[in-house]
């Protein structure tokens, strides 16, 4: 069954599957919660006013995600505003809510933190690896999806520098009032599953 899972996700698939290879039913992202590290509720929607919302999932364990680390901190910081705020997710049961604050103060990374326990943000962006970014603007809904750069080629294959910076360039857009150069890309990194 993971080897399914992971022909699946390699393929670019972006269903999430059960044990019993049921498809789970996806909810607009604009209708759900997600626990916040207080385990406040905080509903997923683009602040009244803003160009839209960024979310960037990231897990403790992931090498490849850790890598990026300072370069997501970087990005928070340099375009994270109330135009459009940046939300760090940790998707799955396994991260304990004392390991995330731990992995978050030892990489720096700045503003709100959220839980997607059940996978629901996962599923309604189509988010299937870690590191992965979604941007969602207000009437357009998702606009980008996918790397932070092409640092890594695959898995095994890093590069010294990046050659193209797509989550940058698509915060820029937004911000710009603009569609992003691209609407998705294929990120690199650990695999999410249930």
């Amino acid at each position: 069954m993971k080897k399914l899972l992971w022909i699946l996700l390699l393929a670019g698939g972006s269903t999430m599957l059960t044990a019993g290879c049921a498809e789970k039913k996806v909810e607009p992202w604009d209708t759900l919660k997600l626990p916040d590290l207080d385990n406040k509720e905080v509903a997923l929607k683009a602040e009244a006013g803003s160009k839209g919302i960024v979310f960037l999932f990231v897990e403790s364990d992931c090498p490849i995600s850790n890598k990026y680390a300072p370069e997501i901190v970087r990005l928070v910081k340099k375009y994270g505003t109330a135009d459009l705020p940046v939300r760090i997710v940790y998707p799955g049961r396994d991260e304990a809510l004392d390991k995330i604050r731990k992995h978050r103060e030892a990489y720096g990374f700045p503003g709100a933190a959220l839980r997607d326990i059940h996978l629901g943000l996962v599923r309604a962006a189509g988010i299937t690896t870690m590191p992965e970014a979604a941007i969602y603007t207000p009437g357009q809904g998702l606009v980008y999806r996918g790397r932070i750069d092409d640092r890594f080629a695959s898995v095994s294959e890093e590069r010294a520098a990046p050659t193209t910076h797509d989550l940058e360039d698509a915060m820029k857009a937004v911000l710009d009032g603009k569609a992003p150069p691209l609407a998705t890309t294929k990120a690199v990194g650990c695999p999410i599953t249930e």
